[in-house]
């Protein structure tokens, strides 16, 4: 027999009923379609299955793809949002670093050491970092700060140059705004610093000698040394030789160095005293000592632009 069921309570009713006998609901119209039922002790009966079941299936699928655009609209949204967002961070930081920027150059244009050292400590970390050349320009303005403090101290004035050595140098690469700025004090750093060392080896370090001369007063001590010349050359030289040498020997081979370049059509804008004064401050350590006294000369000249061919 056939039978009609109930979309709502799956349950069987009379082909000819409106309305299901179980749970009230009406009996939609439509086909139906013949399913067997199997009872115990009877044959197989033939049942149909309105297609108002199928259609709800399919209307299950319109709705999972409609689920799928929102997600995606959303998740496109606040991508967007939060790249706007960052953006917005990016800006806001990159105009706060140029301002910084700015007036960390103007203390140095200004050459107000002290304010610019300030400035560099006090200010939050991530508004100075990405400022342009910030290790270089930290260096140079410590550097500047302590050669500021040098006085007629022997003792205070070591400390001030055991605090610059060797920062003249890691500046030379420095290619930025104060690049002429920074290659003229260290000229005018290693012209002191070598003029402090030869008067330290003449008349020893705290001496009391009232009529030795003071740091600024140009006497001329090269008379005065006595030490034997050195027997090496400057290509089998090196850093560990050099910290050993007297001033005279020191000042030998350097004037070796240079009258060489000059025979072989380079010029050579400094004396002999640059160079001493950047060599003292180049060796002295490991990774720097093995360096021959020729190849060390010119770095220190080309970097310097001290040194150039004809």
């Amino acid at each position: 027999m056939a039978s009609r069921i109930c979309n709502n309570c799956v349950h069987e009713n009379p082909e000819e009923s409106l309305f299901c006998n179980k749970c009230g609901s009406k009996l939609t119209s439509g086909n139906s379609k013949p399913i067997e039922l199997h009872n115990e002790g009877s044959t197989p009966v033939s049942v149909k299955i309105s297609d108002d079941i199928n259609a709800n299936e399919k209307d299950k699928f319109p709705v999972k793809a409609l689920i799928i655009i929102i997600i995606i609209v959303l998740i496109a949204g606040l991508s967007g949002l939060y790249n706007h967002y960052m953006d917005e961070k990016e800006i806001k930081a990159t105009k706060i670093t140029l301002r910084n920027q700015e007036k960390l150059y103007s203390y140095i244009r200004e050459a107000n050491w002290e304010e610019a050292k300030l400035f560099i400590e006090n200010t939050d970390a991530n508004n100075v970092t990405n400022i342009d050349d910030i290790d270089y320009l930290s260096l140079y303005i410590n550097a500047r700060y302590n050669y500021g403090q040098i006085n007629d101290d022997e003792k205070h004035n070591k400390e001030i140059f055991d605090k610059i050595d060797g920062v003249w140098y890691e500046l030379m690469d420095y290619e930025g705004e104060f690049k002429e700025d920074i290659k003229n004090f260290n000229i005018e750093y290693i012209k002191i610093r070598w003029k402090y060392d030869e008067l330290e080896e003449k008349f020893g370090s705290g001496s009391n000698n009232t009529s030795s001369p003071t740091l600024e007063e140009d006497t001329d001590i090269n008379e005065e040394y006595s030490k034997e010349t050195w027997d090496k050359t400057a290509g089998s030289t090196t850093g560990y030789d050099w910290l050993k040498m007297y001033n005279a020997q020191k000042k030998d081979i350097v004037e070796g160095v240079i009258l060489d370049w000059k025979s072989n059509n380079f010029d050579v804008s400094v004396s002999s005293t640059y160079f001493i004064s950047a060599l003292n401050a180049f060796y002295g350590d490991v990774s720097t000592n093995s360096t021959n006294l020729a190849e060390a000369m010119s770095m220190i000249g080309l970097s310097g632009n001290v040194l150039s061919k004809k």
